[in-house]
């Protein structure tokens, strides 16, 4: 039998003796890129609010998608158990960008407000996917180890490519975990 694993318990327990595992950083990571989300989608903020939560957004899922590729997807792409989803992941962040240079294309604000909104949707549905499908195969077939030398190399690079002012999602931990 099968046990579905719960990826808010594994993320709060399990990988607390590793403050850098791969999975625990990715949802670091998802959680802020969610708290932007609500930010672009929100009634109460003004369009001028509206946009630079976008721009926040924008550079946060670009430097979470190089480290994300970079150590995660391409230390895994190769496995049978995972090629597919990765290979998926690959796709939909190429259709990321699309859609970011769709949306710098649109001169009227509102329009593009509207742009931002559904782009968030289509975000939330692509951090959803990776959480329920990729992050729990994942931890099923991977030593802690393998998932702390991944998670490493992943905040190396979100580190390097981080170009917000803040140390918010996976950014905020340290690359010298104290056991």
């Amino acid at each position: 039998m099968n046990k579905k694993i719960n990826l808010k318990e594994f993320t709060d327990h399990q990988t607390q003796a590793s403050a850098h595992g791969i999975i625990k950083l990715l949802i670091a990571d998802h959680k802020l890129l969610r708290s932007l989300m609500k930010k672009v989608k929100s009634n109460k903020a003004t369009q001028s609010q509206k946009l630079l939560s976008f721009k926040e957004l924008e550079k946060t899922v670009h430097s979470h998608v190089k480290a994300e590729e970079n150590s995660f997807f391409k230390l895994i792409k190769e496995n049978p158990t995972f090629h597919d989803m990765v290979f998926e992941g690959y796709e939909e962040h190429r259709v990321h960008e699309t859609i970011f240079g769709g949306i710098h294309r649109v001169s009227d604000k509102a329009r593009r407000v509207q742009q931002m909104e559904i782009y968030c949707e289509m975000l939330d549905h692509h951090l959803h996917e990776e959480e329920e499908d990729l992050f729990p195969c994942f931890i099923k077939y991977s030593a802690r180890s393998t998932r702390r030398k991944i998670g490493q190399k992943f905040l190396e690079i979100r580190k390097k490519t981080n170009k917000t002012k803040n140390e918010r999602g996976a950014s905020r931990f340290s690359l010298n975990p104290t056991p």
